[in-house]
Formats: C-alpha cells, sequence, structure tokens
C-alpha cells in the first residue's frame, strides 16, 4: 500500500521524485481530475490537507461542468476508456495542453 501511495505522489509531481527542499518559485500546482475509478482510488488514499501537500489546487470529476484554469496543468487520473478519451477531447476543445499523465491500473500494479 505504501509503494502505491508513493506512486501516485510521483505522479502528481508530473513524474519527479519529491523534494522537500523546493522553493515556492519551483512549485508546480495543478488540477486533478478523475473519473469514478480514480475516485475510488484517491478518497481512501489521501485526505484534502494531502493533496494541498502535494500542489493540487483543486480536484475535480472529469463529468463535472468547469471552466479552464489558464496556464495550471491538469492531470488526468483516469481509465484509458473511449468515454473518458472523449470528454477529456470534449472540455479541452483545442486548446493547448502542456502535460496529461494516463494512469494505467495494470502498469502502476505491476510496478512500471
Amino acid at each position: 500500500n505504501k509503494c502505491f501511495i508513493e506512486a501516485i505522489k510521483w505522479m502528481l509531481n508530473f513524474n519527479q521524485p519529491l523534494s522537500s527542499n523546493m522553493n515556492l518559485s519551483e512549485v508546480a500546482w495543478k488540477v486533478l481530475i478523475y473519473d469514478e475509478v480514480g475516485q475510488d482510488i484517491l478518497l481512501p488514499l489521501f485526505t484534502i490537507k494531502e493533496l494541498r501537500d502535494l500542489n493540487v489546487t483543486a480536484h475535480l470529476s472529469l463529468r463535472s461542468e468547469r471552466d479552464a484554469i489558464p496556464d495550471v496543468p491538469a492531470i488526468y487520473f483516469v481509465s484509458p476508456t473511449p468515454e473518458n478519451v472523449n470528454r477529456i477531447c470534449q472540455v479541452n476543445n483545442n486548446e493547448n495542453i502542456n502535460k496529461i499523465l494516463r494512469f494505467n491500473k495494470k502498469k502502476m500494479l505491476k510496478g512500471h
């Protein structure tokens, strides 16, 4: 379980090691967007405070209606389904997306 939590933290840090000596100019704030599967995984593992400590400014359901947050990258913690891919494309509607990190549960559980 601890290894799984560390892997998710790594993902939330754009696949970079977590550093306790980062200064505020290096902090990369992000929005976490998840589907039902992602929510079921995340909710028992992380509190809102823990997500904030990982520089997640907002956490939203993929299905929720929302406005874009300019200059803030989004991390999508979703299952790779056609419906989710279509929703991501619909929401981003040709915007320049800096980073989309996909969670592949099978790969994660195998240890990369």
